[in-house]
């Protein structure tokens, strides 16, 4: 059972890489797909085996199907899962903030480097999780992982707070004057 649990999750692995899935070549949407598949086919991993092995105790004709340590053959596929839920998390957070922090979001503002710079520091969070020093996917990692699954939040919410600041100074100072507004 460990050697299937095993293939599995490196079937998954195979399809998500870290070091790429944020590249901007990658589709995000695509990216996110791909994520929801990796979780699924481990939900559903760990779903067959339960079902399964009620079908074989309720066959009174069949001994009962009794692992030692089901915790063991299930940790992977586990951890995996919350990792892939926090880059299905990242994707999406990134594509929001390219979707905002847009050509048009700059023309209108008037303020493209401060656009570009908050888009900088969005891409630099996203690379700072794709880079992570270890094998995420792996158990033993996932105290590092968390760590830098949170610090990549708390970038996320600092550049939140900097494109709000950006988008309500941009429209304070051109909404003081009838003609800043009509510009807008």
């Amino acid at each position: 059972m460990e050697a299937i649990s095993n293939e599995i999750c490196q079937q998954v692995r195979n399809k998500i890489d870290i070091k790429t899935i944020f590249k901007k070549s990658v589709d995000p949407a695509q990216a996110i797909a791909d994520i929801e598949s990796g979780i699924q086919v481990l939900d559903r991993w760990q779903q067959e085996f339960y079902r399964t092995r009620q079908e074989i105790e309720n066959e009174p004709s069949l001994s009962r199907w009794e692992f030692t340590d089901l915790n063991k053959f299930f940790e992977k596929p586990k951890h995996m899962v919350l990792v892939l839920k926090d880059l299905r998390t990242t994707c999406k957070i990134s594509q929001e903030f390219y979707a905002i922090l847009s050509e048009e979001l700059a023309a209108v503002t008037g303020s493209r480097v401060g656009i570009d710079n908050v888009r900088d520091k969005v891409s630099d969070h996203v690379q700072k999780l794709a880079s992570f020093h270890s094998d995420v996917f792996l158990p033993e990692n996932r105290d590092d992982w968390q760590v830098s699954f949170n610090n990549f939040n708390a970038g996320v919410d600092s550049s939140e707070e900097e494109t709000i600041a950006l988008i309500n100074a941009t429209f304070d100072d051109n909404l003081n004057s009838a003609a800043g507004a009509f510009d807008l």
